[in-house]
């Protein structure tokens, strides 16, 4: 993982995958099951076809009249795809009002309704209940359940344990709307029951609608989640044409993205850019998308990338698209930059996702004012593709290999530094194999909670007896490998009087975030949240390069 950041999105992804990987079952069963069924051959086909292929005998050896023989002939007989039992795949769910056994619970839908009237139920519910966004529909679910738990305690169930999918080939989570008369929410005992309603939103005439209800205490695999439909005759299957897409390998390189419009392939996802807007036109849509957002920092400008998934992947299940984890932008200064840490306008490109299912919205990234040939860096690195593909931001957008700059040819490794007990002073320079760094800025304390609180809505003060440190550095990449490397916060440590040494706290850094992603010869600078005990004195950061040697470890004081 190159980014610290991406240790809390790997957080929110897990726990994302815990919830979500009931809802499509196994990569090996209900989606295999799902698609099986949908490729299955009529029985008109398959006559057919035996009628004008009928089954031969290979002979060994010269043609001719065979050897008699006492042993039977065999034939080969189709096999059937096993369907999946109903309720356990999306192909098969239990039908409308049916009793469905849930692990802990029998679950039971009493009522569905949608669209305009499924809204003024909400509305007599709460005057202040949010507008539905564009192009999405109310629904309200009325579920009755009834607990089976072996347990004595109370079993807890409420409107967050179900989810919904349509033949959009989304997973949704229910509302957190103000519902009508009861909401779904109890603690019963064996044997007891309560009925409620769940609130959801949903795309405006979707259709082959299914609840998706599971009990996260229950434990988690393929038998654990069950589908219920919520229109006669719903069911949903994995689309054929999903196994002739191919990844793509032609826009590996910055030479050669994807044109603006066009489609590149991993083996997860398609994508797609449709639109692209940035300078004042970009801060104008994210100030009105949240007014918690800032505006750029001071030379950059923000890029607003609308854009297309779809998940492709026809042997998985949901996948779910982070899209400030997938993208980074990137041009001509040769700099891959971290994403700011704003709310995107809606829709977001954020989706769960069944395969063949697809989502535009809008992600935001940034890069400096003015630089051109922009393109998005595609980075599919949560599963199994490592590669990285480009897509170009605006027309004719190339940037060739530069190699290695002659200018750093000559440059080599420098002693400032290289000992704890002549750490480099602040604003000087260090000079690794690969690095050259320097401390600009150091701010800690309640100041620096404060820079940290302001960066991002998730993270968190020190821990009792620390406190942050934000260090600012100016980091220029002198490696000779003809691609980017990267230098963040997980690169520092620091030590101080009580001779401790702290790791960098998993948080989101302020912007511009020292979260970086550099080619030959590129530089940049950026904030980095250290943490330090209380009151500890004779501050030093540790500055080690990912994979360096322990000879490229160097010093640098955070004190004047």
């Amino acid at each position: 993982m190159q980014y610290r950041a991406r240790k809390l999105s790997l957080l929110l992804i897990a726990a994302t995958i815990v919830t979500t990987l009931l809802a499509c079952g196994s990569p090996d069963t209900s989606a295999r099951q799902d698609q099986a069924s949908s490729t299955a051959i009529p029985a008109a086909a398959r006559t057919a076809a035996s009628d004008t292929n009928p089954t031969s005998t290979r002979t060994e050896g010269p043609a001719g009249t065979p050897e008699p023989s006492n042993t039977p002939t065999q034939t080969a007989v189709p096999t059937t795809p096993t369907p999946a039992p109903m309720g356990m795949s999306r192909s098969n769910p239990f039908p409308f009002s049916a009793v469905a056994p849930v692990p802990n619970w029998d679950v039971q839908v009493l009522d569905a309704v949608r669209g305009e009237q499924a809204r003024q139920m909400l509305a007599a519910a709460n005057q202040l209940s949010d507008p539905v966004p564009e192009g999405m529909e109310n629904l309200l679910v009325k579920i009755r359940a009834k607990s089976t738990s072996q347990d004595a305690g109370p079993h807890y169930i409420a409107g967050p344990d179900f989810r919904l999918t349509g033949d959009r080939l989304a997973l949704y989570h229910s509302d957190f709307s103000v519902v009508p008369e009861d909401e779904l929410f109890a603690g019963l005992a064996p044997g007891e029951e309560t009925e409620g309603w769940v609130a959801f939103l949903v795309g405006q005439g979707e259709g082959n609608l299914l609840l998706v209800a599971h009990d996260p205490l229950a434990g988690w695999g393929p038998d654990r989640v069950r589908f219920i439909a919520l229109e006669d005759g719903a069911a949903l299957q994995v689309s054929p044409d999903l196994a002739d897409i191919q990844p793509t390998y032609t826009e590996l390189t910055r030479s050669a993205p994807v044109p603006l419009g066009e489609t590149v392939s991993t083996e997860q996802w398609s994508v797609t850019v449709l639109e692209v807007v940035k300078g004042d036109e970009a801060w104008t849509m994210v100030k009105a998308a949240d007014e918690s957002n800032h505006p750029p920092v001071e030379g950059m400008q923000y890029v607003a990338i609308r854009a297309r998934v779809r998940n492709i992947d026809a042997e998985g299940g949901v996948r779910f698209m982070m899209s400030n984890d997938y993208f980074r932008v990137t041009g001509d200064a040769n700099v891959v930059y971290p994403p700011p840490s704003v709310v995107a306008p809606s829709p977001i490109l954020d989706a769960n996702l069944y395969p063949g299912g697809e989502h535009e919205g809008w992600v935001v990234e940034q890069a400096a004012e003015g630089e051109t040939n922009l393109m998005a860096r595609f980075d599919d690195w949560v599963v199994r593709d490592e590669l990285k593909r480009y897509l170009a931001l605006e027309d004719g957008a190339s940037i060739t290999s530069i190699g290695t700059p002659s200018e750093l040819a000559g440059i080599e490794p420098e002693t400032t530094g290289t000992d704890l007990s002549g750490p480099a002073p602040i604003g000087e320079r260090i000079t690794t194999e690969d690095w050259q760094l320097r401390v600009v800025d150091v701010i800690r304390g309640e100041q620096a909670w404060q820079m940290a609180e302001e960066a991002h809505r998730l993270n968190y003060p020190p821990d009792e007896g620390k406190e942050f440190v934000a260090v600012r550095a100016h980091a220029r990449y002198i490696g000779t490998e003809d691609g980017p490397a990267h230098i963040g916060a997980s690169n520092f440590s620091t030590i101080g009087s009580a001779e401790t040494i702290y790791g960098s706290p998993p948080i989101y850094d302020p912007d511009p975030a020292l979260d970086v992603e550099l080619f030959p010869g590129a530089e940049y600078e950026g904030w980095a949240i250290l943490q330090i005990g209380k009151d500890e004195t004779g501050l030093i950061a540790i500055f080690e390069p990912g994979g360096s040697a322990e000879s490229e470890k160097r010093f640098l004081s955070l004190e004047p």
